[in-house]
């Protein structure tokens, strides 16, 4: 049985759809870890006048707690996109549009938490001084901002061929 163009269109955009379920599940269901950065970061609070502490403890809001939460979401998030980008990359455009904005959606989640991360930093090196450990956390969060956005590039199919 052959399918027609209309049915691979339909298929393709029903396995999109059930690919992206699981991580926009874990994001609405991730409490203080889901969309709370997001919201943490639009609203400003990010921003405010805030104790920063510095340790490997996950109990409390540290630099090693943001930077395990970006690992941890960039681990769920990226494989489920990335699955996506091969499906309905094979698809038309509008299929195509649709599955590169809600994956590019998703990677808000990452960005904010980034640039939390990043502001942290940057906050702690000019109340405490550099040193070389600070400055490989905000070259980390450099390279990470630029892996993130050549990702979010590929999943826009910023080169992709016209079809």
């Amino acid at each position: 049985m052959k399918l027609t163009l209309t049915q691979t269109h339909w298929i393709t955009a029903i396995v999109s759809t059930v690919v992206l379920i699981p991580p926009v599940w874990l994001l609405s269901c991730g409490g203080k870890v889901g969309i709370a950065p997001m919201a943490w970061l639009f609203s400003g609070r990010a921003f405010a006048d805030r104790s920063l502490m510095i340790g490997g403890a996950l109990d409390q809001p540290s630099l090693h707690k943001e930077f395990f939460i970006l690992c941890y979401s960039l681990l769920v998030l990226c494989p489920f996109i990335a699955v996506v980008r091969w499906i309905a990359g094979r698809s038309w455009n509008r299929v195509w549009r649709v599955f590169a904005f809600a994956s590019l959606l998703l990677l808000v989640h990452p960005i904010s938490i980034l640039t939390i991360f990043a502001y942290d930093v940057s906050r702690y090196i000019l109340r405490m001084g550099v040193t070389p450990m600070r400055l490989v956390g905000m070259a980390l969060a450099l390279v990470a901002y630029a892996a993130l956005f050549l990702f979010a590039a590929w999943v826009s199919g910023f080169h992709r061929k016209k079809t």
